[in-house]
């Protein structure tokens, strides 16, 4: 059937395939493609920290040393695999259980293990300062 501007219906072509998707199928392929849109954007624009080691500038290396009994914040973001929530439950943890000694001490924080532990270790001093006064160190 033909109309004066040309075919009213034309069967679509051979190499054409048209699939017919209900609402909520058409819904959940645009969430779908949305959310991984989305995704794909925010971990370029705002990777996560704790997936990749931090990069320690080959000069800082030799002389880069936190003492996580003493180190603020910002510092203890200097040592490999420590992002800002291991941050802050290092300073936590501190403060409830006062000053670490030694390495193994930092396994009592969540989320240090061995082998994030081990990627620390290099850059790791431990003072052996007290807080306490003089009077009641004893003898």
């Amino acid at each position: 059937m033909e109309g004066a501007g040309g075919a009213i219906f034309a069967p679509p072509a051979p190499h054409e395939t048209r699939i017919a998707l209900t609402s909520l199928e058409r819904n959940v392929w645009v969430f779908l493609l949305s959310s991984l849109l989305v995704g794909l954007v925010g971990q370029t624009l705002f990777p996560l920290r704790g997936d990749t080691p931090v990069p320690v500038h080959p000069a800082k290396a030799d002389t880069l040393r936190v003492d996580p009994s003493s180190a603020t914040f910002e510092e203890l973001l200097l040592l490999p695999g420590v992002g800002p929530a291991l941050a802050r439950r290092i300073l936590a943890d501190r403060e409830r259980h006062g000053p670490y000694r030694s390495a193994g001490d930092l396994l009592r924080v969540r989320g240090i293990g061995p082998k994030t532990l081990e990627r620390m270790r290099p850059f790791l001093v431990f003072s052996t300062k007290t807080d306490r006064p003089d009077s009641q160190i004893s003898p």
